[in-house]
């Protein structure tokens, strides 16, 4: 039996040998879960970052993207989202339109009176 004190928590990251890094919260879900619905149920908001928008155009990483190279363990995010205070990195993976980093931060939850 598992303690419940020694299952990790929903923002700790498992790293895949392909470069790929997620959020515990994020680790079982299909492909077309609701991201924002999974942070929210877990106590915390997102944002995201497309590789593309941090990384110049001539950038080596990005055109060996643009040449069907798998870059994900290439590309190193930046540790926190420009101009979103409060987040930290909860991730990196490919997408359709490229790779992606998520960032989150805990909500802020109204106290009930």
């Amino acid at each position: 039996m598992i303690k419940a004190a020694a299952l990790p928590k929903p923002h700790e990251l498992v790293e895949y040998p392909d470069g790929t890094i997620v959020a515990v919260m994020f680790h079982y879900l299909p492909e077309e879960t609701a991201i924002n619905r999974v942070c929210a149920a877990n106590g915390y908001e997102f944002v995201t970052l497309k590789m593309e928008d941090d990384l110049d155009e001539n950038d080596p990483i990005i055109q060996a993207w643009i040449d069907g190279e798998d870059v994900v363990a290439r590309w190193i995010p930046p540790e926190f989202p420009s101009g979103h205070s409060g987040f930290s990195f909860g991730g990196k993976w490919d997408t359709e339109d490229g790779p992606v980093a998520c960032y989150l931060r805990n909500l802020t939850l109204p106290v009930m009176e």
